[in-house]
C-alpha cells in the first residue's frame, strides 16, 4: 500500500501532509450508534454532530489551529444532511470523513470494485473541473481490511489535491471514507503513507 500511494502523489507531483509523525499520538473514535471505531493522531480535529457546539465555541475564541469560521459553518452544514464524522490534520491540508449507507442487499468488496467504484469516480470526476483518475477501482488490502477504492486528482482554488474514497461492508452496511489531501505543501510522502495506511488498518466495522 506505501508503494500505491507514493505513486499517486507523484504523478500529481504531490509534496501536503507536514507533521504527520509515524510515532506520534493516536487515539480511538467510536461512533455512539453506529457500530464502529477509528483510530486517527491525537492532535487532529475531530467534527461530527456531538462535537459542533464546542468546537465552534474553540473556533470563535481562535483556538482550533486548521479550521476557521467559514469552514465550519461549511462542516455544520454537512452535519445537518449526513452523519458523517469528519477528522482534520492540523494544518488543515488533509482530512478524512465517514459516511454510512444501508444498501438493503450485502454485497463484496468484488462487487464494490466493478459496481459502485466506476458510478463513484464518474460522480467525483464531474464534481471538478480538470480532474483526472488515479484508480479507477481497485482492492486495497489494509491489515484485516479489504476495501474497494478509487483516487482523483483535480484543482481547487489554485492548488493541487487527491481525493480518495474507499469503500467496505459489514452485512448490509456501506462504510465510505474520502480522504482528501491538498496537494501542494506535504514533505513527506512516507509519512502520508503510513498515516493513511495506519488509519485503514485500524478501522473496525460492525460485527467484528
Amino acid at each position: 500500500m506505501k508503494k500505491l500511494f507514493a505513486l499517486m502523489l507523484t504523478l500529481l507531483l504531490v509534496l501536503p501532509m507536514t507533521g504527520l509523525a509515524a510515532d506520534a499520538e493516536w487515539t480511538t473514535y467510536t461512533h455512539p450508534t453506529i457500530p464502529y471505531q477509528i483510530s486517527y493522531p491525537a492532535d487532529w480535529v475531530l467534527i461530527s454532530r456531538e462535537t459542533m457546539s464546542q468546537l465552534a465555541e474553540s473556533v470563535t475564541a481562535g483556538g482550533v489551529e486548521g479550521i476557521d469560521s467559514a469552514a465550519l459553518e461549511n462542516y455544520k452544514a454537512q452535519l445537518q444532511v449526513l452523519d458523517m464524522v469528519s477528522f482534520i490534520s492540523p494544518t488543515g491540508d488533509v482530512n478524512f470523513n465517514i459516511q454510512y449507507h444501508d444498501l438493503e442487499a450485502v454485497l463484496t468488496v468484488e462487487d464494490l470494485k466493478t459496481g459502485l467504484c466506476p458510478a463513484m469516480a464518474q460522480e467525483l470526476l464531474g464534481a471538478f473541473p480538470n480532474a483526472t483518475t488515479l484508480v479507477g477501482g481497485e482492492i486495497l488490502e489494509a491489515g484485516d481490511n479489504q476495501f474497494a477504492y478509487i483516487a482523483i486528482g483535480y484543482n481547487i482554488n489554485g492548488m493541487d489535491a487527491i481525493a480518495m474514497q474507499t469503500y467496505i461492508t459489514e452485512g448490509t452496511i456501506l462504510y465510505m471514507t474520502t480522504f482528501t489531501v491538498i496537494s501542494s505543501l506535504v514533505t513527506d510522502i512516507d509519512a502520508v503513507d503510513a498515516t493513511i495506511e495506519a488509519i485503514c488498518t485500524s478501522f473496525v466495522p460492525s460485527g467484528k
